[in-house]
């Protein structure tokens, strides 16, 4: 596709990508997208760059979930944990006192959760 044609149909993609359902199938099509062939997951480094394209404005906790990975993590993303995160995102209070431990959440989201909510919790408290 050559640039022209690549910049007529960016609006379009971009007010299709404000539909929810629409974002849902683009953010996991990014997986397969980024990962390399044969690997069942997504480089952390890949799946960081992606996510800060693609999560940017739209996951409150973004900064803090590529913190946490980075310190805590530092291997590749499963899958799973990729397409839930959007999940989690959508669904999670700015106190994360809405998350269900006994959820169906993978493992990496109930650490990041361990992690972020005495974060979370400072920040509250010193905006009050």
């Amino acid at each position: 596709m050559n640039p022209e044609k690549l910049k007529a149909i960016l609006p379009r993609l971009e007010q299709d990508l404000k539909d929810n359902g629409k974002f849902k199938d683009f953010y996991q099509f990014t997986f397969s997208f980024a990962k390399n062939p044969g690997q069942k997951g997504l480089e952390l480094e890949m799946a960081v760059a992606y996510w800060n394209l693609v999560l940017t404005d739209r996951f409150k906790f973004l900064d803090l979930w590529i913190r946490f990975l980075q310190e805590h993590h530092k291997r590749s993303i499963p899958k799973d944990t990729w397409n839930l995160l959007l999940d989690f995102g959508n669904m999670i209070a700015d106190d994360m006192s809405n998350y269900d431990e006994e959820g169906a959440w993978p493992v990496l989201i109930d650490d990041f959760v361990e992690f972020a909510r005495p974060i979370v919790a400072g920040n509250k408290r010193n905006m009050t």
